[in-house]
């Protein structure tokens, strides 16, 4: 798959793209010392990803019957609403910042774009979803369920390029674990065999990896990584909508139980693509 960009939906915009960095308090940013001034608004950016982040994992692991399970759903819901809508409001203010002043670099990057869709979906999945699931103590309503599936085409659309594209496709193993560690939270039935499953691959790629070289490039066992990475995940999948179809401890539905997965998902996807910006 041909990276996506943002050039490449939008061309007609790389003329003011070019130029953004140079108008108003992005020029002032720029002229003042660009990379330091991008710095400090990029470590608010990642406390407030951190924060949305965070309350997401926290709300949707109640969803899925883990975590804070002695206290109501909506209470749940309820208490980390502020936390939530903080945390947004800080990755939106920094990440405008941060958008000015790096407009080119960003405009061109197949890292930041899956980094936005990622992003948007996991803003509908948590306020659209999520957090209504919550509220109604685990029922799905007809709103929820579309924002949900909405954002899961969204999400999925931004993993399709995440893992196919070269240079990028690493960073889903970040991914990979944090689907594991998922399944290991909320299945007694299935977390050995997760458990099994991931160690089996963290070990043979450093076994590979070892024997060949991490700096060998050669297109035979980049392949081999590559499928056992698509391997691991259907399997992962697999085990994921299992636990969720039959799990029984909850009031929340099987479908809600895959929404909560989702979202946790995104955000975690937003965090390792953002971490690729800077590589790409």
């Amino acid at each position: 798959m041909n990276p996506i960009d943002f050039s490449q939906i939008f061309p007609g915009a790389k003329g003011w793209i070019d130029t953004l960095n140079q108008w108003g308090p992005f020029g002032v940013l720029d002229k003042i010392n660009g990379p330091f001034s991008v710095s400090i608004f990029g470590a608010f950016h990642l406390v407030g990803l951190a924060l949305l982040g965070g309350c997401s994992l926290f709300l949707n692991l109640r969803v899925l019957g883990a975590g804070v399970t002695d206290m109501p759903m909506p209470t749940v819901e309820r208490n980390i609403r502020p936390w939530l809508i903080t945390g947004f409001l800080v990755v939106f203010i920094t990440g405008l910042i941060m958008g000015g002043v790096n407009a080119p670099k960003l405009y061109s990057s197949p890292a930041f774009f899956v980094k936005m869709m990622a992003m948007i979906a996991g803003l509908m999945i948590t306020f659209g979803a999520s957090s209504a699931i919550a509220r109604a103590d685990g029922k799905i309503s007809t709103s929820a369920a579309i924002w949900g599936g909405v954002g899961f085409l969204l999400y999925a659309f931004s993993m399709l390029g995440f893992s196919t594209v070269i240079g990028l496709n690493p960073g889903t193993f970040h991914i990979l674990v944090a689907g594991f560690a998922i399944l290991t939270i909320i299945s007694k039935r299935l977390r050995w065999i997760g458990l099994g499953i991931l160690g089996v691959l963290c070990v043979g790629d450093a076994l590979m990896y070892f024997v060949v070289g991490f700096d060998n490039m050669d297109t035979l066992f980049m392949e081999i990584s590559k499928y056992a990475m698509y391997a691991v995940s259907l399997v992962l999948i697999g085990l994921i909508i299992f636990e969720c179809l039959t799990r029984k401890s909850e009031p929340a539905s099987p479908v809600a139980r895959l929404i909560a997965v989702c979202a946790i998902l995104t955000w975690v996807t937003a965090a390792a693509a953002g971490r690729w910006i800077g590589l790409s």
